[in-house]
This record gives structure tokens, sequence and C-alpha cells, in this order.
């Protein structure tokens, strides 16, 4: 059994402001993605608004990059952007929001340290199992 790398799936690029980078990526000679930005309503009722982290990928032959921010209440959302979304039954809608809130509060500590590459994803050679690196301490 095999324990090398033998490729990366994806590395995630977090970001303060996706509109920047997507624009200096572009300037690169890159083609992104329109960013993904998630809605949802928070309460039953209520109108969906976006929240959680949004992100746009870089797409490779065998793998990509991930930009990933934020998404701030009244923050500006790209005009490229799709919006998405999301519902579920009552009954598990708060424990899908709460795993948002945390990956969110992971995401906001990657940028409080800095905003760059905090993750990658690698392959194991001859296996279907994925290495997973973060560089978060």
């Amino acid at each position: 059994m095999g324990t090398e790398i033998d490729k990366i799936h994806h590395v995630g690029h977090v970001v303060q402001d996706m509109e920047t980078a997507l624009e200096l990526y572009r300037k690169l000679g890159t083609v992104c993605t329109p960013p993904a930005y998630p809605m949802m309503a928070e309460q039953e009722g209520e109108a969906p608004k976006p929240f959680g982290a949004a992100n746009a990928h870089i797409d490779f032959v065998d793998n990509f990059i991930e930009i990933v921010t934020i998404v701030q209440e009244g923050g500006r959302i790209p005009d490229d952007a799709h919006l998405i979304p999301l519902s579920a039954p009552p009954d598990v809608r708060s424990r899908i929001i709460d795993s948002i809130k945390r990956t969110v509060a992971t995401i906001s500590r990657c940028l409080a340290r800095f905003e760059g590459t905090h993750m990658s994803l690698g392959s194991i050679l001859n296996r279907k199992d994925f290495l997973c690196s973060s560089w978060n301490s």
C-alpha cells in the first residue's frame, strides 16, 4: 500500500475580498468560476440571505484552487456571483446553521493569522483516500 502523495487535489486560498482575489487571479491569466454565495433563512419565515462562506474555483485538468471568503452581512457581493439557495427541514436547520457557523469561525481564524493558502488536499498513490494538510495551528 503506497503512502506517497501522487497529486494535489486542491489548495484552499482564504481571502478577505473575493472580487479583489478574482481580479488578481484573472490578471495572472487564469479563468475563475463565478463565486458561489450560499443563501438561507436562519429562521422559519425569514427571507433567505447570503451567509457563511463563499467560494470560487480555478480549475485545472486534475486539480483546482479554491478561493474562499467569509460572507459579511451587508458586504458587497460580486456582480457575477451565483446565489445558491439552501433549504432544510426545520428540525435540522439549526444543526446545519451551527455547522456553517463553525466553518466560518475556522476561516475567520485563518484570516486573523494571514490572508493566503491555509490548506491542501492530496491523493495517495494507488488509493482513493485523500490526505488533508491544514496549515492552521
